[in-house]
C-alpha cells in the first residue's frame, strides 16, 4: 500500500479571536476628547478577494484542507475564497517568489522556517496581534514560546495551527504472538531495549523485528540538541547530547535484523514490533488502513524517555501558519489565521485526533473522541509529557537534512558513534561554507 507522504524534522492549536468589530464601525471607538477610551478597531475591507495557502509540508489532505479552513473561514467571511497550491514540481515556493506569485500564507512544519526567512518572505505578526488584540495566553506556552525564539529578527515570525506529539506505537499481534507483555506508559529508552529483545524472533519464515525508531535528528531532538554554533554557525556535532543519543539509537538499530527495518515494516509488512514516531502521521495511517479493510491491532504509550529527559517528548514540531510579507491583503490573511485558530476549529481538529495549540483542557477532553481510529486507544499518555523546545539557527537545518541523508552509514554498522558524528561533522562544515558562500 502506498503510505502518506512524510515529512519530518522535524506539535496544539489556537484560540479564536473574535473580529466581527472589525468590519464594522459599531461599538468600541473612543469618544472625542476622551484619551483613555479605546483605539477605534481598524477598518478591514469586506471586498471580495482570493487568498493563496501555500502547503510545503506536514499533512493535511484535500478534506481536511476543506474541513479546517474553506467552511470556517466561509462561514464567518463569505467574501473570501482560498486556493490551495501544495509543493510540488513546477509550483515550488523559490520559483513563485521569483516570479512574483507570492502566496499570502504558507502551511508548513515549524522546523523549515529557515527555508522562508531565507527566501525573505516571511511578515512579522506583532503588530497585527496588538492591533485585533488577539490574546496569546490562550495559546500552549511552548507553541508561543518556540515561535518566539527567532526574536530580535522576528517579535512573532508564525502563528501555530496544530502540533506533532509523539509515542511510542505497538502492535499488539506480535507481542501477543510470544506471549511477551505490552509495553507501559513511561519506559525508559533502556527498557525498550531490553523488551525489544524479546520480541525479536523467528517464526516460520518471518523473522520479527524491534522497532522502528524513526530518524536520528527526531530522536535526538528530545535532548534539545544543537546543530551549530549559535555564535560562530560551526557544526556542534561534538556535543555530548549528540554522542548519548547516537549511542542509544545505534544501539535500537543492533537489536537483532533491525538494521533494514523501515516504516512499511510497521505499516504494511507488520513484521516490526514497535514504532516510536509522531503522532498525525501514524493517526492517518491507521485510519486509512481501516478504512481499506487491512486493520492494525496497534496501541500507544508514552514516548520513552532517557533518565534526565523524563517528562518530555520528541521536540516541538508545530504546524504552522505564516502570513507572507509579499501579501496585497495581509489583514484578510490575518482574519484567516484567527478562524482557523478559533476554539471551535480547533474543538474539531482535536476531535479527529490532531493535537490542536490551544491550553482549553476541553480540547483535550475532546481528543479523537470521533476519530474511530482512536476509540479505546490509550491516547492520555500523549499528555503525560511534554515537548523541549529547541532553537534552530541559520544552518541547522542544512546539517539536519545532511544527517537524515547519511544515518545509514550509523544504522548499518558501517561507521561507529564517533566516527559517524566526525564524518558528519566535517561534511557539515561544507555545507555551511556553502550556504555562506550563496548568501544563505
Amino acid at each position: 500500500m502506498k503510505l502518506w507522504k512524510k515529512t519530518m524534522v522535524l506539535g496544539l492549536c489556537l484560540p479564536a479571536l473574535a473580529l466581527s468589530a472589525c468590519s464594522s464601525g459599531s461599538g468600541g471607538g473612543k469618544a472625542a476628547g476622551d484619551p483613555t477610551a479605546p483605539e477605534a478597531p481598524k477598518q478591514i475591507s469586506n471586498d471580495p478577494v482570493t487568498l493563496t495557502i501555500y502547503y510545503y509540508g506536514g499533512d493535511l489532505t484535500d478534506e481536511e484542507f476543506q474541513t479546517y479552513f474553506v467552511k470556517p473561514v466561509g462561514q464567518k467571511y463569505p467574501h473570501i475564497t482560498l486556493n490551495l497550491v501544495r509543493n510540488a514540481p513546477g509550483t515550488k515556493l523559490e520559483d513563485l517568489v521569483a516570479t512574483g506569485a507570492s502566496p499570502d500564507l504558507i502551511y508548513s512544519p515549524k522546523g523549515y522556517m529557515e527555508d522562508f526567512f531565507s527566501l525573505n518572505i516571511v511578515q512579522d505578526l506583532d503588530s497585527y496581534v496588538r492591533e485585533q488584540k488577539m490574546d496569546l495566553g490562550r495559546f500552549e506556552n511552548v507553541t508561543i514560546d518556540s515561535l518566539r525564539s527567532y526574536a530580535p529578527k522576528f517579535k512573532l515570525a508564525a502563528l501555530p495551527f496544530s502540533y506533532n506529539s509523539s509515542a511510542l506505537f505497538y502492535n499488539k499481534d506480535i507481542f501477543d504472538k510470544f506471549g511477551v507483555a505490552y509495553p507501559v506508559d513511561k519506559m525508559t529508552w533502556d527498557d525498550v531495549i531490553e523488551l525489544g529483545k524479546r520480541v525479536s524472533r523467528k517464526d516460520g519464515d518471518v523473522f520479527y523485528k524491534a522497532i522502528y525508531p524513526s530518524l536520528l535528528t527526531q530522536f535526538a531532538s528530545q535532548l534539545a540538541v544543537s546543530y551549530t554554533d549559535p555564535k560562530t554557525g560551526a557544526p556542534a556535532l561534538d556535543q555530548d547530547s549528540w554522542k548519548k543519543a547516537a549511542t542509544t539509537f545505534k544501539q535500537l538499530y543492533d537489536l537483532p535484523e533491525n538494521r533494514t527495518t523501515k516504516l512499511n515494516n510497521f505499516f504494511v509488512e507488520r513484521d516490526v514490533a514497535m514504532y516510536a514516531g509522531v503522532t498525525t502521521y501514524t493517526f492517518g495511517q491507521v485510519k486509512e488502513l481501516a478504512s481499506k479493510g487491512t486493520p492494525l491491532n496497534w496501541d500507544l504509550v508514552s514516548y520513552p524517555n532517557y533518565a534526565e529527559t523524563r517528562g518530555q517528548l520528541m521536540a516541538l514540531d508545530s504546524l504552522v501558519l505564516i502570513m507572507t510579507s509579499a501579501s496585497k491583503h495581509k489583514d484578510q490573511v490575518f482574519r484567516v489565521m484567527d478562524v482557523v485558530t478559533s476554539t471551535d476549529s480547533q474543538l474539531a481538529l482535536s476531535k479527529v485526533g490532531r493535537l490542536p495549540a490551544l491550553k482549553d483542557p476541553k480540547l483535550k477532553e475532546e481528543f479523537g473522541s470521533s476519530n474511530p481510529a482512536l476509540q479505546g486507544k490509550n491516547v492520555k499518555a500523549l499528555f503525560l509529557n511534554t515537548p523541549p523546545i529547541q532553537n534552530m539557527g541559520p544552518y541547522d537545518l542544512e546539517v539536519a537534512r545532511l544527517l537524515n541523508s547519511i544515518q545509514a552509514k550509523l544504522t548499518n554498522g558501517e561507521e561507529d558513534v564517533n566516527t559517524f558524528l566526525r564524518n558528519a561533522s566535517e561534511q557539515a562544515k561544507l555545507k555551511i561554507a556553502e550556504k555562506k558562500s550563496t548568501g544563505g
